[in-house]
This record gives C-alpha cells, structure tokens and sequence, in this order.
C-alpha cells in the first residue's frame, strides 16, 4: 500500500470512493440515459432539511435523507401530474428544490442552531467513513448492479 494509505482511515476512505465510483458510473448511465440528471441531483440536494432534522434530533442521517428524498421526489411526480405540466418537469423540480433547501435553512439557523454545521451536513467527509458507511455503499452498489443486470434490457428500450 503507498504511503498515503497506511492509515486505516485512508483505507477506509479509498474503499468507499471505488464503491461510490462504481455505483455512480452503473447508476450514472441509467439516469442521463433517461434524462434524468437534473431530477436526480434534484432530489439529492433536497434532502438537505431531513440531513438538518436527523443532525439536531439525534437519528440516522441516512433516515433523514432518505425521508425527505422520498417527499422530494413524490411532490414533484404529484406536480407533474397536473394536466400540462410534463413538459416543465425541469421548473417543477427546480421549485421543490428551492423549497426544500429553504426549509433546511431555516431548520439550521432558526430551530436547531446549527448552522455552523451546514458544511459537513451537506458534503460529510470522506475521513470520517466508518465500517457502517462501506457496507451500507457495498450494499447499494450490489443492489444497483443486481437490478442493473435483471432490467437493463427494459430500461435500455425505455431510454
């Protein structure tokens, strides 16, 4: 192992972004096949309110994330379902987005003060990967391939 690597946290550190990088090239191509990028990241950046909730009530941050990417998510497939508003997806999502990220705002500085933490609850840091982390990417990387494999052929025909 080279010098950089010979801390376990560095160790760790690497296996998580080969595992991400393998999860996000799979998943990657499916989403832009789609066109679906900006949806996509969307829904990620609008978990910001649920990353602030889990931060200041004390619950996983994945739980956090996870709920409110799903709430992201169903707001805007319920918005786009109104006659006429397929074609302005891209706006639909943009506004949820905006919504969502103010809600996090204010959750961050007004309810739980934490403002100063905005940084790490946005981006994390890659350091700090534990043993929970890596399963939990190994898990979502075998599962996307898993799914990947089973219905490429349909979401290939879709696309």
């Amino acid at each position: 192992m080279p010098a950089p690597f010979d801390t376990p946290y560095m160790q760790r550190a690497l296996v998580e972004a080969l595992l991400l990088a393998g999860l996000g090239g799979v998943l990657g191509s499916w989403i832009v096949l789609r066109r679906l990028a900006f949806f996509t990241h969307g829904v990620g950046t609008a978990a910001f309110p649920g990353l602030v909730l889990a931060d200041g009530l004390g619950f996983a941050a994945v739980l956090g994330a996870g709920a409110t990417a799903a709430l992201v998510a169903l707001g805007v497939g319920l918005l786009a379902r109104r006659e006429g508003a397929r074609d302005r997806y891209d706006s639909l999502t943009a506004l949820v987005l905006v919504a969502a990220l103010a809600v996090g705002v204010i959750l961050a500085s007004d309810v739980f003060h934490s403002a100063g933490s905005v940084e790490t609850l946005l981006f994390g840091s890659l350091l700090l990967v534990d043993s929970g982390d890596i399963a939990l990417a190994a898990g979502a990387a075998a599962l996307t391939l898993a799914v990947s494999l089973l219905c490429g052929q349909r979401w290939l025909a879709a696309g």
